[in-house]
């Protein structure tokens, strides 16, 4: 119960889960970014409770740009309209008419996004307009500092955050060191290599660079299948 707060305190971090849901290949959406559903009902009710036990959720701009999520919890009992709704978006693609923007007065979003053009701050302004906050964090590279991130989110009161994907940020924060937790949610099924992957550009070439996890649980969801794994100490 109390790990996300630890991990708060100790490590200036909250607790990162990173659920997955992917086909026996590890795609999770076709090469033209279809990817409604790959896993089944009762598994996508059980995503939502993760989404229940976690103080807010994370995905990076890709994932906006093709799903157009609303990203909170739909379970009836568990509305939390507190709940943080967070965009890692470099380039601050987010469109403005996504159902995220169009809900923050009611149901907080944050973006995380670089320094950028004149136009680039005209849409930031836009953006706050209709409610969202955003941070222009510092640059790692050509890439947000996801560890500086995790401090900021951490400051916030944030003890347990849930990362959906996709492919480009999962990777992001597996290089970072910075995944405590995976939730794997597979389906029976085969996609091939035109798919979309689970985990894109981790560059491993050695198998000692593996993040390693330990495996904690695994439950049949139907069809479809649940494995938890924690990262190895």
């Amino acid at each position: 119960i109390n790990r996300g707060f630890f991990s708060r305190i100790e490590r200036l971090k909250p607790l990162v889960t990173l659920k997955l849901a992917t086909t026996l290949d590890g795609k999770i959406a076709t090469n033209n970014g279809k990817s409604r559903w790959i896993t089944g009902e009762y598994a996508r009710k059980i995503a939502h409770n993760l989404r229940a036990i976690h103080d807010a959720v994370m995905i990076g701009s890709g994932t906006v740009i093709a799903d157009d999520p609303l990203l909170t919890c739909r379970l009836p009992g568990f509305e939390n309209k507190n709940k943080l709704r967070i965009v890692v978006d470099g380039r601050l693609r987010i469109p403005v008419d996504s159902k995220l923007v169009q809900t923050a007065k009611e149901y907080p979003v944050l973006i995380f996004t670089r320094s950028g053009s004149i136009e680039k701050h005209k849409k930031m302004k836009k953006l706050e307009s209709f409610g969202v906050e955003i941070v222009v964090s510092e640059d790692y590279g050509m890439h947000i500092d996801m560890k500086k991130v995790m401090t900021e989110i951490s400051s916030r009161g944030i003890t347990r955050l849930l990362i959906e994907g996709g492919g480009i940020l999962s990777a992001s924060l597996l290089a970072d060191d910075l995944i405590d937790e995976v939730a794997w949610f597979r389906a029976p099924s085969i996609m091939g290599n035109d798919g979309l992957p689970a985990i894109d550009g981790l560059d491993v070439y050695k198998l000692e660079q593996m993040a390693m996890f330990s495996r904690e649980s695994i439950t049949n969801l139907g069809d479809d299948s649940l494995e938890v794994l924690v990262k190895k100490s």
